[in-house]
């Protein structure tokens, strides 16, 4: 009996100091915590992906020795792994294990995807690769989640739109309303290829271009080439400096591109939103008038001339000389963008003219206008209700018609 009682009381000793396999597991393999980072994503419609976000992995530990694994991505949704089972190796912990992401594709409700994770994480917690590999999204989705910043030269990558404003020796602020781009594409050297791109202004290319991290953003500067055509003729190259700034979130950016040799010296800006109408539609406007009063009607005048001065709230000054009507002003008139153009809101100003006797006298006046969106087509319309018992103006593009020209 005491022998029996000795061996029992023996065996709950051993128990008792033995630890258990799962203690031991979750105690050898220190993997929990918060990981940040920086994610590549691959697909089968692009590569190298990169945003700007910093990304983050939480690894808890559960009670079975098993750890659950949530990976969060601002971009690219969220994706959680509930039961993952880890291995300690002479330099590093690895698993692999299967779960689901939920994805939100173009603003639309977010849904859940299969997907795997696969990664690797030091010892010492210091660096990791994690793999999160999502089959049935865009033909095969990748997403690659590692430790440190993004390259400077794979953040950058890709397309920019925006808009493009000339400087010339002959000419300032001229601005076309179309969309203009400019392409970055990595070189996997540590520099970049930027190609800017304009209907009007042609294409600019810089080869091989390093770029500077501030506290604001990217900055860079490079000499190459544009190739311009110049009155519909074949297009040639010329000497380009560019310099840009880029911010960190990629949302503004500044491209210069100072071309010496071309119209006395020629500086396009590209920028990132569209272009203010007013600078769009400043400029000259050359045409013919109609007029018709209480005395006559249709009466058609040559060498009219509408001038368009943008402000620097948007809106646009307007001078209007006619040898027939005189010249009128209206300031801070309001533009705004219509189906097939542009209009001009309903401004009150003056027109000058000179009575039988030649004598000049000004008159209230009241101006409102549309124009095309290639700006090829226009008609403005000035009223001058105390002249001739309310007279009409009617300006347009082109030379009047034979008959009836005064």
């Amino acid at each position: 009996m005491a022998l029996a009682v000795f061996a029992l009381s023996a065996c709950e000793k051993d128990e008792e100091d033995t630890p258990t396999p799962q203690k031991e597991t979750q105690d050898s393999i220190d993997l929990a915590g918060v990981y940040t980072g920086w994610t590549k994503a691959d697909a089968a419609y692009f590569k190298n992906m990169v945003g700007t976000d910093v990304d983050q992995m939480t690894i808890t530990a559960n009670d079975d020795a098993s750890f659950k694994v949530v990976f969060v991505s601002n971009t690219w949704g969220t994706a959680t792994f509930d039961s993952v089972s880890v291995a300690k190796g002479s330099d590093a912990y690895s698993f692999v294990s299967s779960g689901s992401v939920s994805m939100a594709s173009h603003g639309g409700e977010a849904k859940e995807y299969d997907c795997t994770l696969d990664g690797s994480v030091s010892l010492n917690k210091q660096s990791f690769t994690v793999v999160v590999d999502i089959p049935s999204v865009m033909g095969g989705t990748k997403l690659t989640f590692q430790n440190g910043a993004a390259p400077v030269e794979m953040v950058l990558a890709g397309s920019y739109s925006g808009w493009t404003q000339a400087d010339a020796a002959y000419f300032k602020a001229m601005v076309n309303n179309e969309v203009d781009k400019v392409v970055i594409t990595d070189n996997d050297d540590a520099t970049i290829k930027v190609v800017y791109t304009s209907g009007t202004w042609g294409t600019a290319t810089f080869e091989s271009v390093s770029v500077t991290e501030g506290n604001e953003g990217y900055v860079m500067e490079s000499e190459g080439t544009v190739s311009m055509a110049s009155h519909g003729g074949d297009a040639k190259d010329y000497d380009c400096v560019m310099k840009a700034t880029i911010s960190k979130d990629k949302s503004t950016y500044v491209f210069s591109f100072d071309i010496p040799s071309v119209m006395g010296g020629t500086q396009l800006t590209f920028q990132n939103g569209k272009a203010p109408l007013s600078l769009v539609l400043a400029g000259s406007y050359k045409g013919w008038s109609n007029a018709s009063c209480t005395y006559f009607q249709n009466r058609a005048s040559d060498g009219d001339t509408i001038v368009m001065t943008a402000n620097a709230d948007g809106t646009v000054n307007i001078s209007y000389a006619s040898a027939t009507w005189g010249n009128g002003t209206f300031a801070n008139v309001a533009l705004s963008s219509t189906d097939d153009g542009y209009a001009l809101a309903e401004a009150e100003g003056s027109i000058a003219m000179s009575g039988m006797g030649g004598q000049v006298s000004s008159y209230d006046a009241i101006l409102k206008g549309s124009i095309s969106s290639d700006k090829r087509s226009y008609t403005f319309e000035i009223s001058v209700p105390a002249v001739m018992g309310g007279l009409s103006i009617e300006v347009k593009q082109g030379t009047a018609p034979q008959q009836g020209v005064e």
